[in-house]
């Protein structure tokens, strides 16, 4: 039986093909894991957001139940309120900006948005809205088209 032989070059040339193709499969997996790490740190953060929130709601429950009573409160009563729903509004919009489109977030953002509707409908808000981020915006006006629409 002959013995069969490959040439320098032949044998250089799959060696550089086998080093080539180890080396993309490292990559794929570091970008695998690179990405697996980039959306865990922005789950935690987005939760760390979020549980400041509600955080500032165990510590003013006046504020962040959704008893407030926005009409009948006093001028400096509406300021403190207004500060403490703006919070809430920074927050959403962080979380949107990590999340935009995740439906457990939105329907999470609904229900802080309810315990503050009357402020979100008022013209208080209104002087607010230039500033805001338009996917906020967007996210508010779908919850008060929601609102109203079960409302009546």
């Amino acid at each position: 039986m002959p013995t069969t032989f490959i040439s320098l070059d032949t044998a250089l040339s799959l060696s550089a093909a086998l080093t080539g193709a180890v080396t993309m499969l490292i990559a794929i997996v570091a970008l695998f894991i690179a990405r697996k790490q980039i959306r865990s740190t922005r789950e935690v953060e987005a939760l760390n957001a979020y549980e400041k929130y509600h955080h500032l709601c165990l510590l003013y429950p006046e504020l962040g139940c959704g008893e407030f009573d926005y009409a009948n409160s006093s001028i400096e009563e509406r300021r403190r309120y207004i500060t403490f729903a703006l919070s809430m509004l920074l927050t959403v919009e962080r979380i949107l900006v990590l999340f935009p489109r995740n439906k457990v977030w939105r329907a999470s953002f609904f229900d802080d948005f309810a315990q503050h509707e009357a402020f979100l409908r008022s013209s208080d808000f209104d002087e607010f809205r230039p500033t805001m981020d338009r996917g906020l915006l967007k996210l508010i006006d779908s919850f008060l088209r929601s609102s109203t629409a079960s409302r009546g």
